[in-house]
């Protein structure tokens, strides 16, 4: 069975495409990040971060969609998870860019 993405059809600047720091945070206990959310592949309550569960695979899905094509944020999501998002701590965060960028062009060299 092929698991479904839900994805909405926006259209986002640049620079809300590309920020110079994914910023994760908490309002009013809920989970916020400064991209927009554009797919939900696993969890049925939204993004989140700190473990490796759902939450956590769907916020790795949308960074990657931010900063790289559909089929490699697909490929590569979830060893993003466990490189970055698993270990944020529960308050929230920040991923610089250049370490996204950085991390994805050494992923796609391995697995090319």
């Amino acid at each position: 069975m092929r698991e479904r993405v839900y994805e909405q059809d926006t259209a986002m600047s640049t620079a809300t495409q590309h920020p110079d720091t994914v910023v994760l945070w908490r309002e009013h206990g809920r989970p916020a990040c400064n991209l927009p959310l554009v797919a939900l592949r696993h969890s049925q309550t939204g993004i989140e971060w700190g473990y490796g569960g759902a939450g956590p695979a769907d916020l790795a899905l949308n960074i990657l969609l931010a900063f790289t094509d559909r089929e490699t944020a697909l490929d590569l999501y979830q060893a993003f998870k466990w490189a970055f998002i698993a270990h944020i701590p529960s308050a929230g965060g920040e991923i610089p860019a250049e370490a996204i960028r950085a991390w994805i062009a050494t992923e796609r060299q391995v697995t090319q």
